[in-house]
């Protein structure tokens, strides 16, 4: 068990070779991210176990966040106190918002391919536009608590978009459903 001999040293990997590895190492974390939570079938288990793996970071970060007072717990306005108000609040949320958000993830992604962000960082770049569009509609430091749950939206999108764009659609528009569900069911209000 000495040293390799001069036979067996590996060979120096090239720039090229390097890049193209990086890139396969990217792809590959990108695309198969959803598969974190395991297989999706039976799908509702999956869907549950992906909003579950999106929504616990997230709520830690808001804890966190909250306790060095750097979010507020959200004020929402456009619930009022009547009975109507709170029914159309929620299903805005549960239903209409994350497929609306969804939607909207087509044309992000659109964009950002044309503007050649490397596939890559797809991913990370749109995470990161959904958060600033969150910290933009809410409090500054709330989007940093939606980067995660956006990570893992998007990751599911490119996964299941290799396949059907209109399942990446169902699919991530289920699971962000799910994660709100989740949020309300715990009392989170993230």
């Amino acid at each position: 068990m000495g040293s390799l001999s001069s036979r067996e040293q590996p060979l120096p990997i090239t720039a090229e070779k390097y890049r193209s590895s990086r890139h396969k190492l990217f792809m590959e974390i990108a695309i198969n991210f959803g598969k974190l939570c395991g297989n999706e079938k039976p799908l509702p288990l999956y869907i549950f176990r992906v909003a579950l793996f999106a929504l616990l970071p997230a709520q830690l970060i808001f804890s966190i966040l909250e306790n060095f007072g750097l979010i507020i717990g959200q004020v929402d306005t456009r619930a009022n106190n009547s009975f109507s108000g709170i029914i159309v609040h929620y299903i805005d949320l549960l239903l209409l918002t994350p497929w609306i958000e969804t939607l909207l993830m087509v044309v992000v992604f659109f964009v950002l391919r044309v503007c050649r962000v490397p596939s890559t960082m797809l991913l990370w770049v749109s995470a990161l536009a959904w958060a600033a569009l969150h910290s933009y509609t809410r409090q500054l430091a709330y989007g940093v608590v939606v980067f995660w749950p956006f990570v893992m939206f998007s990751a599911i999108f490119l996964k299941h978009e290799l396949v059907n764009r209109n399942h990446a659609v169902v699919y991530t528009s289920v699971v962000h459903c799910a994660y709100n569900i989740l949020s309300l069911v715990f009392h989170w209000n993230i």
